[in-house]
């Protein structure tokens, strides 16, 4: 997951937004690097160690001195979506108990994770913003570090899990300029600190998000989407009419790899594990769909007509793995993120001595590090502008209240799901 301590972004120049009519200016014609759709930032370079009121790390996505084009327009609550049912209301705080979501030790979640008060945050300091939790999605990586399993150790018991979400501004320090009550940021903290209601961050940290978004697909916009992206752009070069395979196609990740991929003339093969889901990924740009099986690499190689396939994106893990592997080209890559089986990569050795399978591992955190601040500011540059417009999307199944953690993990936890699962606090 995102979590990088330390590190500062320089934003790039970005579109703006049409205050008659709050509607996003968006290009004629879209090129391989948008600019943002909405609101308009002037860049100053980050730099310093993150900090903030739980002590987790905060990966800075934006910079102090930053400014909105639009900052004299009244920021309002936008309409939701049809998937977003979330209400947006006034709530006193003075003399109350927030509540928290706290992970006692590694475990089942049915018996280590409680829903408890906790203290209200101070006020913010003069470079720092009072946030409230609008929503968190539930990614693979939070079951994971819940269950111990996760490639960073969990830290401390208890603590509030959580690595990304959904905030809205409620007070800012004295000193601030570029956030206001109402503004919606993106909230990425490395070591977790999300599931709480309110929670004090360094302003630094944060960028107000182009008005006119979904909230749902704001609260899981970078992490997912900068996975599939740096996925397609890293590994291997790949260029266009190129094949890519992967699993885990209906996944959040799958579903945004499917989008950008298309956008950049990258054919993809899907892998998914049941049927009934081809409609909804061809939808969304997906050239095959497959279920997967003993005979996916027979039936690989009939569907490309013998095409190399020199990618494959695995997120299963377990044989899954070995299936893919067998489905590239001599000398591909099988690029591993996840273990949704629950078991370790398995590739057979005629894969690797024989036909030269490459192995390799990829990691959202340590990415972004290797990054220069250019570039991580150009990668959620773009990210930002294909979310606010709607461009790039994936599917949301249920939101759970913070009252009903245990069913939301649950149900996050399920094979069988259309999309993602959502905390919100009420």
């Amino acid at each position: 997951m995102l979590g990088i301590e330390g590190k500062g972004i320089e934003w790039p120049e970005v579109g703006k937004v049409n205050p008659s009519s709050s509607k996003l200016n968006r290009p004629s014609k879209m090129t391989a690097s948008p600019k943002l759709a909405a609101g308009s930032f002037r860049p100053e370079k980050l730099g310093g160690e993150c900090s903030n009121s739980t002590g987790n790390g905060c990966f800075k996505i934006s910079t102090r001195r930053a400014t909105l084009a639009t900052s004299k327009c009244s920021v309002k609550p936008w309409p939701m979506s049809s998937t977003s049912s979330l209400a947006w209301t006034t709530i006193q705080y003075a003399d109350q108990k927030m509540k928290q979501i706290l992970m006692d030790r590694p475990g089942d979640p049915a018996s280590v994770i409680r829903l408890a008060d906790g203290p209200e945050p101070p006020e913010p300091g003069p470079h720092q913003a009072l946030v409230e939790l609008v929503a968190s999605p539930i990614h693979p990586a939070d079951l994971l570090t819940i269950a111990g399993m996760y490639a960073a150790s969990p830290g401390p018991m208890p603590k509030v899990p959580g690595k990304e979400g959904l905030g809205r501004v409620l007070r800012v320090g004295e000193l601030v300029q570029h956030l206001k009550p109402g503004d919606l940021v993106p909230v990425l903290l490395a070591n977790d600190g999300v599931w709480q209601e309110r929670l004090v961050l360094e302003a630094e940290h944060l960028v107000a998000l182009p008005p006119g978004g979904d909230p749902l697909q704001y609260a899981m916009g970078f992490a997912n989407p900068a996975t599939a992206f740096l996925l397609l752009r890293e590994v291997v070069p790949l260029g266009l009419g190129d094949w890519v395979i992967q699993n885990a196609a209906n996944s959040s990740v799958g579903q945004f790899l499917i989008q950008l991929a298309r956008r950049q003339g990258i054919r993809t093969i899907n892998i998914v594990r049941r049927e009934g889901l081809a409609d909804k990924l061809h939808q969304l740009g997906a050239d095959v769909v497959l279920v997967d099986g003993p005979e996916l690499p027979r039936r690989v190689a009939e569907i490309s007509a013998g095409a190399p396939i020199r990618l494959a994106i695995d997120a299963v893990a377990g044989e899954a793995s070995a299936r893919l592997a067998a489905c590239l080209a001599p000398r591909g890559t099988l690029c591993n993120y996840g273990m949704m089986s629950g078991k370790n990569v398995q590739v057979s050795p005629a894969a690797l001595i024989g036909a030269g399978i490459v192995v390799r591992g990829f990691w959202l955190t340590p990415a972004l590090s290797a990054m220069t601040p250019a570039q991580r500011a150009q990668l959620f540059g773009e990210l930002i502008a294909l979310l606010a417009s709607g461009t790039i999307r994936a599917a949301v199944e249920a939101t759970y209240p913070f009252s009903r953690v245990h069913e939301a993990l649950a149900h996050a936890a399920r094979g069988e799901r259309s999309g993602k699962i959502f905390l919100v606090p009420h």
